[in-house]
């Protein structure tokens, strides 16, 4: 049985500036998840688009399948496509860089963190008429927090919010000079310091803009003198606690040197060396170390990988997998395969998820999803239908409708 929380009031975390009831939905893909999902979510999209020829000129669930090259007659700031796939955040990038900079949301995610966003969704609300006054600090924070990335639109908000989480922290934006002034004066309230840089000239993809940013975050923090710090981009909010994070980490500093606390849900197991890079905890020193690897020169064929290529040629054009690779190399040990990543992890890297997590403004579902697949109930599962009777058997009618044969109920399709 599934459970759907949120709405397209959701998009406005993203996107402040649309009319939820005047713009116009378009979905993007025909696949699995449009097939399984969009009759759960009662959203009115007109058509949804794929790339994929045989599915042009079908119908799914009445809603028409066209070309993306459908979208070159809508106007940008008309729509929002509306994204039924896995990889949401690999085809939003993709619809950007080949048919336009629209607005694109993801449809839905499979996760229970509808809570976090709830709360997110709440100081959105609140903090256009938010302002602080703070006292200089009379000691040097126990924690520094570097955000690396461009200003988006949502950015101020994101460090607003981080800045009511952590009062004392030093916190220090590191973005591009080319930027707007209005951009970057909307970011000084809540920060210490915004530290302005030229992006690099070599710009395959953005792994040099990461390393120089987050190395100049990295440096300035030490410059402070704060013992720990934090790894973030402009992209993101820190949900549960920093400071229980550092605690349970390093207790007084008398545990884990030469150690990072990271998020083990956002890095790839079959992949050498990819540990997710975009939230960190660490001491400053050490992240000073982690930061210390040089530009990439290679150029794009260097770097991307072909698809006939065995799977883990993926950490070529993995920026997570050069820089830990780095580091190994630095601290002199083995960077080689699969299983010297294994042994690095087990040496320095602390799953730090219960403690502390980050959502991505850029990739805010408009719906949260959470299911369970198997064929028999678990005791926290049948709480969960006497708890909400009447959305369980709301639930339960909707998926009694789904038009899924056997063969689909025991391939885990149903439910």
């Amino acid at each position: 049985m599934a459970k759907i929380r949120g709405g397209l009031d959701r998009v406005l975390l993203k996107y402040p500036e649309i009319d939820p009831a005047k713009v116009r939905l378009i979905g993007w893909g025909a696949g699995q998840a449009f097939t399984d999902y969009y009759p759960l979510l009662g959203l009115p999209v007109e058509y949804t688009v794929c790339p994929f020829p045989a599915n042009q000129g079908k119908q799914i669930h009445g809603i028409p399948v066209r070309s993306p090259d459908a979208l070159m007659e809508e106007p940008h700031d008309e729509v929002l496509l509306v994204i039924f796939a896995a990889h949401s955040a690999e085809i939003m990038n993709q619809i950007r860089n080949l048919w336009g900079d629209y607005r694109c949301v993801p449809a839905l995610t499979h996760s229970n963190r509808h809570g976090d966003i709830d709360q997110l969704q709440a100081f959105s609300r609140v903090f256009e008429g938010l302002s602080l006054q703070r006292k200089p600090p009379s000691h040097t924070p126990s924690l520094g927090i570097f955000v690396q990335g461009p200003v988006f639109p949502y950015t101020p908000m994101a460090l607003a919010w981080q800045r009511m989480a952590c009062p004392e922290a030093h916190i220090c934006f590191v973005t591009w000079d080319h930027q707007s002034a209005a951009s970057l004066d909307a970011c000084r309230p809540w920060v210490d310091a915004v530290v302005t840089l030229p992006q690099p000239q070599n710009m395959v993809d953005s792994r040099n803009a990461i390393i120089r940013s987050a190395k100049a975050g990295a440096l300035h923090l030490a410059e402070v003198g704060v013992p720990y710090s934090v790894r973030m981009r402009s992209d993101t909010v820190v949900t549960g606690s920093l400071y229980r994070a550092v605690e349970e980490l390093f207790d007084d500093g008398s545990r884990n040197a030469g150690k990072f606390g990271f998020l083990a849900h956002s890095s790839w197991k079959q992949i050498p060396f990819h540990f997710s890079e975009r939230f960190l905890v660490s001491r400053t020193q050490d992240m000073c170390e982690l930061w210390s690897l040089p530009e990439d020169m290679r150029g794009a064929s260097e770097i991307q990988h072909r698809t006939e290529e065995p799977y883990q040629q993926i950490q070529k054009a993995a920026v997570e997998c050069l820089l830990w690779q780095s580091l190994a190399r630095q601290w002199a040990e083995p960077a080689r395969d699969l299983a010297d990543g294994y042994r690095f992890a087990a040496n320095h890297l602390l799953p730090m998820d219960e403690f502390v997590d980050v959502l991505s403004l850029k990739s805010i579902p408009l719906f949260n999803l959470t299911l369970n697949k198997g064929f028999v109930g678990t005791p926290a599962w049948w709480r969960e239908v006497y708890a909400d009777l009447p959305s369980a058997m709301r639930q339960a009618h909707e998926e009694s409708a789904q038009d899924f044969t056997i063969a689909e109920f025991f391939s885990g399709r149903v439910g």
